[in-house]
């Protein structure tokens, strides 16, 4: 059993899936006996995802698993549904990374050094900050509507977050986080906000237990399913979870 096991949520990543840096990794985990694992959430695809993926579990099975989803339920669901299930398994540390790696592989070590070497900080968030040093490509147009977007985050949530939207979050397990995933998410687009505010339900003010990181490395993957349109549809959603969590004490 991994120590650190991550959840990547896939649907429909045939084509996508870039199995020679997913294999590179393997190898880099067996050889330095990492405690790193992750656990691919096939949601419901309809082409061959979930047998390519399993293909290759089989091959590094020590550090990679997959469970299989019958329904599509959107990647809120298959995030919320895989952390359950690596809640349970017993890992100490838990969280999710996108299946496109637009966030690398390697990110995931960094997290995890971070939740360590931080005891009282119970999340850690990638962040997309392009300083220098850092090798972050994104649309601009997608920057400034992302600044605007989590502005009002932030205006919402009461919290100074730079980047809610970042598909990187690693998390320290408890009984309280588990409380976090336990109900279905009401976002389908935000749920990362949404997370959050469940999270300040449940912890209390995250100021202090909640840190960002800039990433060293993110590349916009051109053949991303977001589109303009998406953002609307976020900023609807952003109000809900503001009107919904807002009434919520905290504790």
């Amino acid at each position: 059993m991994s120590k650190c096991l991550v959840v990547i949520p896939a649907y429909n990543e045939a084509t996508r899936f870039n199995s020679s840096a997913y294999e590179i990794f393997a190898r880099h985990l067996k050889a330095n006996s990492s405690e790193i694992g992750f656990l691919f959430v096939d949601d419901g695809s309809t082409d061959q995802t979930y047998d390519i993926l399993a293909e290759f579990c089989t091959k590094a099975p020590d550090h990679f698993s997959i469970v299989r989803l019958e329904k599509n339920g959107r990647k809120a669901e298959a995030v919320r549904r895989g952390m359950l299930i690596a809640l349970n398994k017993g890992a100490e540390f838990t969280g999710y990374l996108d299946a496109d790696l637009a966030t690398p592989l390697t990110a995931v070590e960094s997290l995890y050094q971070e939740l360590v070497k931080n005891p009282s900080v119970v999340l850690v968030m990638g962040s997309r900050v392009k300083l220098l040093g850092r090798d972050i490509e994104r649309k601009a147009y997608r920057h400034y509507i992302g600044r605007v977007f989590a502005t009002f985050a932030s205006l919402s949530l009461d919290l100074a977050v730079y980047d809610t939207q970042c598909g990187a979050k690693l998390f320290r397990s408890s009984k309280e986080l588990q409380e976090v995933f336990t109900k279905e998410f009401m976002s389908r687009w935000i749920f990362d906000v949404e997370i959050l505010a469940r999270m300040s339900g449940v912890f209390g003010k995250l100021d202090n237990i909640v840190i960002e990181y800039p990433l060293r490395q993110w590349h916009e993957i051109q053949d991303s399913k977001l589109r303009l349109l998406d953002f609307l549809k976020a900023a609807l959603e952003l109000y809900f979870i503001w009107s919904t969590y807002s009434r919520f004490p905290k504790r």
